[in-house]
């Protein structure tokens, strides 16, 4: 086995990151701006933020379920590229 499938992956500092707090994170945000998206194109109309939300998380999980499968998992085979693949997905 590589050295390089063992190192954990880091931040800039040297700390440990956790992967799936991250790719949560980045799923996160990727709602909340379609969201904002959807927001935006009511004119900026008050009163359905709970609607958007929930109407960005389902376009979402729908776009990730209709793309295939990675051959790639963030587990300790995977190298860093990989893993920061998958992360910004």
């Amino acid at each position: 086995m590589n050295d390089n499938n063992n190192r954990q992956l880091r931040d800039h500092a040297g700390w440990p990151v956790n992967v799936g707090a991250l790719v949560h994170r980045i799923d996160h945000e990727r709602i909340a701006r379609r969201a904002y998206e959807i927001y935006e194109s009511r004119q900026r109309a008050d009163g359905h933020a709970d609607q958007d939300w929930f109407q960005a998380v389902s376009e979402y999980e729908a776009r990730r379920e209709s793309e295939p499968p990675t051959p790639f998992g963030p587990g300790a085979g995977s190298s860093y590229a990989d893993r920061t693949r998958i992360a910004r997905r």
